[in-house]
């Protein structure tokens, strides 16, 4: 008995759009990971105990993938206009976030906000 692997042509247009994706999400989001996941990496490091690292790592992680698993749990097909709208509020958002931790850094004012927060200590 021989099996043949057959794809039509819908299947096949299905897998090129989702490497041709993947492979756009990996190209935009290596420069921006690299860094982070070096910072994440180096106050782990120093952090002064293996469990305390290894929590950072691990938010740092569930930071990393939330967005990534609320895309993969929504259905587009049934919420597509209302998630576009929504997506282009938070885009708009993170651009602002960007914009003011940009301003921040520039201005030396980053450290001192950030130990004013009291975050990662």
């Amino acid at each position: 008995m021989e099996m043949a692997a057959v794809a039509s042509f819908s299947d096949v247009s299905i897998l090129a759009a989702g490497l041709t994706n993947s492979l756009s999400i990996m190209a935009s989001w290596s420069p921006c990971v690299g860094p982070l996941l070096g910072a994440a990496l180096t106050a782990a490091s120093v952090s002064g105990s293996t469990w305390r690292g290894s929590w950072q790592l691990f938010t740092f992680g569930c930071g990393v993938l939330t967005p990534f698993c609320a895309l993969a749990c929504l259905r587009l097909a049934r919420f597509g206009p209302r998630v576009a709208a929504v997506g282009r509020r938070l885009s708009s958002a993170s651009v602002v976030v960007v914009l003011v931790l940009g301003v921040l850094l520039l201005a030396g004012w980053y450290d001192a906000v950030i130990q004013r927060l009291d975050i990662g200590t």
